[in-house]
């Protein structure tokens, strides 16, 4: 966990190398966010919190651009499996 003193933000980082040994669901990356300090479980809509925020306040970006659905706040289901990213940071 990476605390950014300047501001009050909070990220996890998990290389590649770790994200292909990790055993994942249909290889979907969200599912990593429950391994991150701070994740409160899944709630009503598949989807937990983070440090006390609601679940629909979690910000979901793959390679730093958003990917939220605008209705639910959730990741949008476009997102394609770890295989393509670099790595990962959850928030």
């Amino acid at each position: 966990l990476t605390v950014d003193t300047t501001t009050v933000t909070q990220s996890d980082t998990i290389p590649s190398a770790s994200l292909q040994q990790i055993p994942l669901n249909g290889r979907d990356f969200s599912q990593l966010i429950a391994v991150t300090p701070g994740y409160g479980g899944y709630s009503v809509g598949g989807f937990g919190s983070l440090n006390g925020t609601r679940a629909n306040q979690v910000n979901w970006q793959v390679d730093g651009t958003d990917n939220n659905d605008f209705w639910h706040n959730i990741p949008a289901i476009n997102q394609g499996g770890v295989s393509g990213i670099a790595g990962t940071v959850l928030p």
